[in-house]
């Protein structure tokens, strides 16, 4: 009978103690997949990537130059994670030997693999394009523009491979390479390739074979585009169906491409910002846009990265406001959609590095209003394991996104309207004694160009509970520890 009251007792303390677990997990303390699978079945937020590259393209042909100092501390400053390398369409008629393009006899600037190597941060990666048309003569191929036989494509792979060993013999081996850029479109740029898919991945299959007999781990990204025309849609359709169906192309392509640019023929197409309301607008229309691409994150094949390596606001390309505050905001816009979406995405690259003037100033050689934001995306997203959907406050004119570290969270707060917001309780997510709070904004909300030396204020400062956010305020909220006050 002593026995059996023991065996009961025991059987009674571990059905206790399995009650204790499950309250437990269902209160959210667990491991990480069960944290994770919590996140994706409440879609509060997005998990990331394991790891995720942001950075910019190293487009350089009108300089700065790559062995410019300031540029380069810029670079250094700028947190970037990756570059690439030469960046979009001239890609496709470059000479990476030179450092120029094929049929520019003298350029003022030159871009050479061993400048950019030299000039990166250390921890930056280099995403490489493969010139898969226009190559010089050294390569050897006749009629570039036109010979589309595979003789011609061993060559032009020969090339990409030569490239490839001049980086690993610097020590900057890229993490992956880009099979040519935006061959949906019918030009001179994409040459035979031009609307035919089908030879695209003809040709994409022997180059893949090529690279990893040498280089098996490289990841290899294919041109793909955002959809909506009929044009784009049917380049997707070609390739989507191919990586889909066609198990070599699984084993040996990583990720596809999309350029996402806010453009001059995107909402209202007569849009000027010349005072607050119209600087709304133009804000308005950043989250409108990236709520209309979501279907070309979705169409992406399973299994497959989706990366971003081409996006931007050209919208007001040459005008007055592609220098303002509020267009820096509309370029966080499209990176924090993107995140929040999922991860499917692991490498977003901005249009382009040497942007003048939102990106920088190169008279003043200092950070312009994209850079800034997109600066401080970077540091928040340094180990950063998921960013909440945003949510809408103060009559949804605050936009806030959270950050989730490791035992941590950090705030991103973005006033889309031309007020201030005054007592903002910014206590909510983080609960804390005091925070820590950054706050960058334009004073002169339609000042152009500003930068971090000229019409950008920084405004660092402890906070109990409550803020007051300034017209097209950007801030940073993370835990004040107490050795971070007397630093303020």
């Amino acid at each position: 009978m002593q026995k059996l009251s023991s065996f009961f007792l025991v059987v009674g303390l571990v059905m206790i103690l399995f009650s204790c677990t499950k309250d437990t997990s269902s209160g959210g303390v667990g491991n990480e997949s069960e944290n994770e699978s919590q996140v994706e079945e409440d879609g509060s937020n997005s998990t990331l990537a394991e790891k995720v590259f942001l950075g910019y393209n190293g487009r350089s042909t009108e300089g700065p130059s790559w062995t410019d100092e300031r540029f380069l501390s810029l670079i250094s400053a700028s947190g970037t994670m990756c570059i690439r390398y030469p960046g979009g369409t001239q890609a496709n008629s470059w000479d990476w030997k030179e450092g120029k393009l094929v049929d520019k006899a003298d350029p003022k600037y030159l871009f050479r693999i061993k400048d950019l190597v030299a000039g990166l941060p250390e921890t930056a990666q280099v995403v490489y394009v493969m010139n898969m048309v226009n190559t010089p003569e050294r390569v050897g191929v006749e009629q570039a523009l036109t010979n589309q036989s595979i003789e011609a494509l061993h060559l032009k792979i020969d090339d990409a491979l030569f490239a490839l060993k001049e980086f690993d013999r610097l020590g900057r081996l890229p993490m992956a390479v880009e099979l040519g850029n935006e061959f949906y479109f019918q030009n001179e740029h994409a040459a035979f390739y031009g609307q035919n898919p089908q030879l695209y991945i003809e040709h994409v299959k022997v180059i893949c074979e090529e690279i990893h007999d040498v280089y098996p781990d490289m990841k290899i990204a294919v041109v793909t585009t955002k959809g909506g025309t009929k044009i784009r849609d049917a380049w997707n359709k070609v390739v989507y169906d191919a990586l889909s169906n066609d198990d070599f192309l699984k084993k040996h392509v990583y990720a596809v491409v999309q350029h996402h640019y806010i453009s001059n023929t995107t909402g209202n197409t007569a849009l000027r910002i010349t005072d607050g309301n119209t600087a709304e607008q133009a804000l308005a229309e950043a989250f409108a846009y990236m709520e209309s691409v979501k279907e070309d994150y979705e169409n992406v094949p399973e299994g497959y990265k989706l990366w971003i390596t081409e996006f931007g606001v050209t919208k007001y390309s040459k005008l007055e406001e592609e220098g303002m505050w509020p267009i820096g905001l509309s370029y966080a816009v499209m990176v924090l959609s993107w995140l929040e979406m999922g991860n499917k995405i692991d490498c977003y690259m901005l249009h382009h590095i040497t942007n003048n003037p939102a990106v920088i100033n190169t008279f003043s050689m200092c950070m312009g209003p994209a850079a800034i934001v997109y600066k401080e995306i970077i540091a928040l997203m340094t180990e950063c394991k998921s960013v909440s959907h945003s949510e809408s406050y103060a009559d949804g004119k605050v936009r806030q996104w959270v950050f989730s570290h490791e035992g941590s969270k950090k705030v991103l707060l973005i006033n889309t309207s031309a007020s201030v917001i005054k007592g903002f309780d910014i206590s909510g997510e983080i609960k804390a004694d005091s925070y820590r709070v950054t706050q960058y904004f334009a004073p002169n909300i339609i000042q152009s160009p500003v930068s971090e030396d000229n019409g950008i204020e920084k405004k660092s400062l402890v906070s109990e509970s409550v803020i007051d956010i300034e017209p097209f305020g950007f801030c940073v909220i993370e835990e004040c520890l107490v050795n971070q006050k007397s630093n303020l």
